[in-house]
């Protein structure tokens, strides 16, 4: 059945708690980005900025995947123990992708503000 607390966005089920906290963390590392640090010089800045970020997600996300096909061996050899030392790298990899992709979307908000200055 249908969720009432879950969002179709682009095809996924997104949950609204999940969405909820994904907003306030985006929210928070805005609020950093804009009191701690300059405001963007320039869309090339702003675009070099958010390039770094996308491209640091991306490597979290490809040791990610590569953690994901060992720990696949793992199982095909039915090494439990090494299975679960996958999975916890596997979950610091993608906690850091996230953290990454949260400042790309703080990135964009930042990147969004500064040209609403301007205009």
């Amino acid at each position: 059945g249908h969720d009432k607390n879950s969002t179709k966005e682009t095809g996924r089920m997104i949950r609204q708690t999940t969405k909820y906290f994904v907003d306030k963390a985006i929210e928070d590392e805005l609020h950093y980005a804009v009191t701690e640090r300059p405001m963007f010089h320039s869309d090339h800045e702003a675009w070099a900025i958010l390039n770094e970020e996308l491209e640091e997600a991306w490597i979290e996300y490809m040791s990610a995947e590569d953690i994901h096909m060992q720990m696949w061996d793992a199982i095909k050899a039915d090494e439990h123990e090494e299975v679960l030392k996958q999975r916890d790298e596997m979950l610091k990899k993608i906690e850091l992708a996230i953290a990454e992709l949260v400042q790309c979307a703080a990135m964009l908000e930042k990147f969004d503000m500064r040209k609403g200055e301007e205009e």
